[in-house]
């Protein structure tokens, strides 16, 4: 992963990366729990380093809104 040889080359301390990207930010975010993104995921596997992992309060808001609607249907599939 090119973070990670990167990060090595230049010897650095901290990694800091999102938990996900959006490729379409006006598409509706589509997630039945929080996740990390693949990229996320494998940089804190394998980074040489620390990595923090932060999101916008933006993101935390889809996030929460999704885990919402994920409730919502579980519950709704239940009733039925």
């Amino acid at each position: 992963m090119e973070i990670c040889r990167l990060a090595r080359k230049e010897k650095v301390d901290l990694i800091v990366i999102g938990p996900y990207t959006l490729h379409d930010p006006k598409a509706p975010l589509e997630l039945e729990k929080s996740h990390l993104g693949q990229n996320a995921q494998e940089v804190s596997l394998r980074a040489p380093c620390q990595v923090s992992i932060v999101t916008s309060p933006k993101q935390r808001l889809a996030l929460e809104k999704a885990e919402e609607h994920g409730r919502s249907k579980k519950r709704r599939r239940k009733t039925m």
